[in-house]
């Protein structure tokens, strides 16, 4: 028995170890695009490590979501249906959408709650894995394939290239402000290499001067 507890617990602690390297990881790929002390939605957060990050070292006022509670923080924390984020409208400057897309079988709702949720030129910042290239494609789909043999963790949505993305962003009403290479996944060789957008939020007069 010691001997199996002794393995869980190594476990668990490289897992844990894993989960902070990628907080530190989305940190500094979302950290250029946020202001100090701005208010911060992390809808899959998971852990809440990035949170806490964020938090501590920007003072943000973030509040996580996720479809289960996994939260190892004293961040404040909500589970949602993965569709409707319990939010009010406008209530937020950022909405972050870390490698969440992909897991849902329909993205759109996310993409329109989202846009709910944000003040009005306000951000959204979406990170996915890239399938643009060949290389790029087998790195992701073997990495997923890796998580659901190791975890369970199911892949529901769709890979996009960077440009069906965009195309995807425009047609839910969102300004493109920026398309960002973010390299391998933790630097890791063998990890997808990941890509960062950086949408905005139109004005309504903005929608309605577009809808003409």
């Amino acid at each position: 028995m010691g001997l199996v507890q002794a393995i869980a617990g190594r476990i668990q602690d490289e897992s844990t170890r894993i989960e902070k390297a990628r907080a530190e990881f989305n940190f500094c790929s979302i950290q250029p695009h946020l202001t100090r002390g701005c208010k911060i939605l992390d809808v899959g957060a998971w852990s809440c490590y990035l949170g806490e990050l964020l938090s501590g070292r920007m003072g943000c006022e973030v509040l996580s979501l996720d479809v289960v509670n996994a939260n190892k923080t004293n961040v404040p924390f909500r589970i949602f249906d993965g569709k409707r984020l319990p939010v009010d409208s406008g209530s937020f400057d950022v909405v972050l959408l870390l490698y969440v897309l992909h897991h849902a079988a329909d993205d759109e709702p996310l993409l329109t709650e989202a846009n709910r949720a944000l003040r009005d030129g306000g951000r959204v910042l979406v990170a996915e894995d890239s399938v643009d290239g060949l290389w790029n494609r087998i790195l992701t789909v073997g990495f997923h394939v890796y998580l659901w043999l190791a975890t369970r963790m199911s892949c529901d949505g769709v890979f996009r290239t960077a440009r069906e993305w965009r195309e995807r962003f425009q047609n839910a009403g969102y300004a493109i402000k920026a398309t960002v290479l973010l390299g391998h996944h933790l630097g890791r060789t063998l990890w997808p290499n990941n890509v960062l957008f950086v949408l905005e939020k139109k004005a309504a007069s903005q929608l309605a001067a577009s809808a003409k």
